[in-house]
């Protein structure tokens, strides 16, 4: 199976068309996930995802990073915490929302055509 680089990811290139999809089996729900967000934080994150889920990944792409993907560069502090937590990912990066008093970001583990959430920085404090 080809690989596609594109700006330093790479992904089988069947993937491209694949749909957007989330996954929170591996979120640490005790200090990262969901569950320590505010009511109003809940819901954008939601309305964010539904966004995200109405793209391929070829499409997503596409966009300018501060409305799409991001990638974390390999010796960062993010990458470091997201390869900690999921290490059969070969691709971590990361989402916005905006709208919020501060921009929450969500980090992900790429697996195959599966995004992985597996922290939520809802202060931005992660360095990335």
């Amino acid at each position: 199976m080809g690989l596609k680089v594109r700006e330093g990811i790479q992904e089988p290139i069947h993937y491209l068309e694949s749909r957007v999809r989330f996954s929170f089996s591996k979120c640490d729900v005790q200090n990262y996930c969901i569950k320590t967000l505010a009511k109003d934080e809940l819901q954008r994150f939601y309305t964010k995802l539904g966004y995200f889920e109405k793209y391929t990944w070829g499409m997503l792409k596409r966009l300018p990073r501060e409305k799409g993907f991001s990638d974390d560069k390999k010796g960062t502090q993010a990458h470091y915490l997201l390869q900690t937590r999921m290490a059969e990912c070969n691709t971590f990066g990361h989402f916005r929302v905006d709208g919020l008093d501060v921009n929450m970001r969500f980090f992900v583990g790429l697996r195959e055509d599966l995004a992985y959430v597996l922290l939520i920085d809802r202060e931005g404090k992660i360095q990335h």
